[in-house]
């Protein structure tokens, strides 16, 4: 089993800069999804918010890893109105049995990546070993990468799968021993 995927969808770049961030930080490999329409100009941005407010799911393209290959999956969206954008909540919806554990990171305007990360962990059915919530003020100037490098951090004891662990013998039932006859 690999020990990282990070799994990001973005569509200004702001979170796939993370996403390569991350991986690059614990040497994840990295899947981007990509949609079947565009989402460019106000046009895009305005089918963004309203897929988003109704939870809609999109359809994306074909996803070339399997996240069931992976001991984590850390999944990166942006914040769409308070909520994790359209094309993760798909991602998730066609995945979500095959996460052994999760992390979770958002990028955001300003507000709302709390309210989306909680989204994220109920629809994988996982509470997240880490997350990390980014805003644009902080990717604009540069500030993101100490924020990276701690959340990359608390990925190390994460990545490690699980070891089965081994039952002890039963102990083999002793027999009786007789007792003295008191006099």
């Amino acid at each position: 089993m690999k020990p990282v995927l990070v799994v990001s969808y973005s569509r200004s770049g702001n979170t796939s800069r993370v996403a390569k961030a991350i991986a690059a930080a614990c040497g994840a490999d990295v899947e981007e999804l990509k949609e079947l329409r565009e989402r460019k100009g106000l046009a895009g941005w305005l089918r963004s918010a309203l897929e988003a407010w109704r939870r809609r799911l999109p359809a994306i393209t074909p996803t070339q890893k399997d996240p069931r290959d992976y001991s984590l999956v850390v999944i990166g969206s942006p914040v769409w109105v308070h909520t994790v954008s359209a094309p993760m909540r798909r991602y998730i919806a066609d995945h979500r049995n095959r996460f052994a554990k999760i992390a979770t990171f958002v990028t955001e305007g300003g507000s709302g990546g709390a309210a989306a990360m909680k989204e994220m962990a109920k629809l994988c059915g996982k509470t997240p070993v880490a997350t990390l919530e980014l805003t644009a003020a902080q990717l604009k100037s540069g500030a993101y990468r100490k924020s990276v490098s701690d959340f990359a951090a608390r990925l190390k004891p994460a990545e490690k799968p699980a070891r089965a662990r081994r039952k002890a013998p039963a102990a083999k039932p002793r027999a009786a021993k007789p007792r003295a006859a008191r006099t």
